[in-house]
């Protein structure tokens, strides 16, 4: 191959072009000459396992063989949330990355489960946040997909105690605070404690 093709880098299901591609042979005698009557495999579409090109070319019963690198991409499309097992939350608490479950869609409809996205947001959670976003990159492609979560808010404190227990609300000046029997609830807007 004396000049490489103008193509080397296809999306699947594109098929080879030869443009440019200059394929030369040489003889016993340190001659050459540029032949056009050559063949190539594959001829069909191509996938992402194809790697190479094999340029063949026969002549008076002989067969040579050599190989031209390509790169067969298939492009990523989109990403969804396709399973976010936990949609609840209470306002302080985290998204865990492992409750997410992500899938990338590619040019030709396959798709696949990825786990190297990131997601937002990642810290305790406040009652504005209404949606987790991911973002997922392959190759030069970045996709984004979100899901709506809801997450309750802090209303109020409520001190209660149980009724078999007896909690001192009485002291002697100087008496230390006794907390036995003291139970505080945290009380969020959905009312749960």
């Amino acid at each position: 191959i004396t000049n490489p093709p103008t193509k080397t880098t296809y999306k699947q299901g594109e098929t080879f072009d030869q443009t440019g591609m200059v394929i030369t042979v040489t003889y016993e005698d340190n001659t050459t000459k540029v032949v056009t009557n050559y063949n190539y495999t594959p001829t069909r579409a191509l996938t992402v396992s194809d790697r190479y090109i094999t340029i063949s070319y026969t002549e008076n019963g002989v067969t040579k063989q050599i190989a031209q690198s390509i790169t067969v991409t298939n492009k990523l499309t989109a990403i969804g949330i396709t399973e976010l097992k936990k949609t609840k939350y209470k306002q302080g608490e985290t998204i865990n990355k492992s409750d997410i479950v992500v899938r990338a869609t590619y040019e030709d409809n396959t798709n696949k489960q990825v786990t190297n996205f990131t997601y937002e947001p990642t810290g305790a959670l406040q009652a504005s946040d209404t949606s987790i976003a991911v973002t997922y990159t392959e190759g030069t492609e970045t996709k984004t997909a979100s899901k709506d979560i809801q997450v309750t808010y802090i209303t109020a404190l409520e001190i209660t105690s149980e009724p078999s227990v007896e909690f001192k609300t009485t002291y002697i000046k100087g008496e230390s605070f006794d907390p036995t029997g003291l139970i505080v609830s945290v009380i969020y807007e959905d009312r749960n404690a």
